[in-house]
């Protein structure tokens, strides 16, 4: 689970350019975990949290409306192809879209597992994140899901080792994408940060463990060779080969701010 309170919560990732520095601003406070947003241009965004509420902005996040104020399941991702075609996700309940900006929400089915992220490119090419450390492919709007990814299971003596959750997902197209997570190894080596790449639609994915310090939060790539992840340490480490190295970017000091939660990108040209 993510685990920002928003009384004081920031949406970091906004609208400044990839190169600039880095800037803060403060949603109107609502008393939850904000576990998504998503961005369709540097004016229009909804956010979602905790207690399943859904907020959104118009004004590039200067004030927020909730357009949905009482849901049974909390709710962990949101994502939006255009002003008008949403979908949102969260704790075991269902999966569920709307066709006019968030103003009315209906329901997909309920979801396979506890998602963590959705990533909708088009309505025949949707992913989902989950909990258990899976991905899920949708080809038709969200309405029927098959499996795509599993975190490898290790044996470790006389038992598996099983595997932890993602947390992030970034899909470039249909056939590339990265995800970003948590997993078990084997024992006495613990809890590691773990990402994972495929650039064939999921049919085989590469992982690699990464070691920069604190638990790893979100992943963002704008291209094959550019992108980003952020963790509970406040920092931003990012590429430019593509994932074979990593540099901080942001963060890790003395002054560094609350835990960066989630990171998203508007096209090539805005983070």
């Amino acid at each position: 689970m993510k685990f920002l309170m928003v009384s004081f919560c920031m949406l970091f990732a906004t609208i400044c350019p990839l190169r600039a520095q880095w800037n803060l601003i403060h949603p109107y406070p609502q008393n939850s975990w904000i576990e998504d947003i998503h961005f369709v241009d540097t004016q229009s965004g909804w956010f979602v949290t905790g207690a399943g509420t859904i907020w959104h902005t118009v004004d590039g996040g200067t004030t927020w409306t909730n357009q949905r104020k009482a849901y049974p399941w909390g709710l962990t991702s949101i994502d939006f192809l255009d002003l008008q075609n949403g979908w949102t996700a969260g704790s075991y309940g269902p999966i569920m879209k709307t066709t006019n900006g968030g103003a009315n929400w209906y329901s997909l089915g309920f979801s396979p597992s506890q998602i963590t992220q959705l990533e909708v490119l088009s309505p025949a090419n949707c992913w989902a994140a989950t909990e258990d450390g899976s991905i899920h492919r949708s080809y038709n709007g969200g309405a029927i899901w098959d499996s795509s990814f599993q975190w490898p299971l290790e044996f470790d003596e006389d038992y598996w080792v099983p595997p932890g959750p993602i947390v992030g997902m970034s899909v470039l197209d249909s056939t590339s994408a990265w995800l970003i997570g948590e997993r078990m190894f084997r024992r006495g080596s613990g809890l590691g940060n773990i990402i994972a790449r495929t650039t064939n639609g999921g049919l085989a994915w590469d992982t690699v463990r990464i070691n920069f310090p604190g638990r790893v939060t979100d992943i963002c790539f704008v291209s094959a060779m550019r992108g980003w992840y952020t963790s509970d340490s406040a920092s931003i480490i990012g590429t430019t080969d593509g994932g074979i190295t990593w540099r901080r970017e942001f963060g890790g000091t003395s002054t560094s701010v609350e835990p960066f939660q989630d990171l998203f990108s508007i096209g090539t040209s805005y983070l």
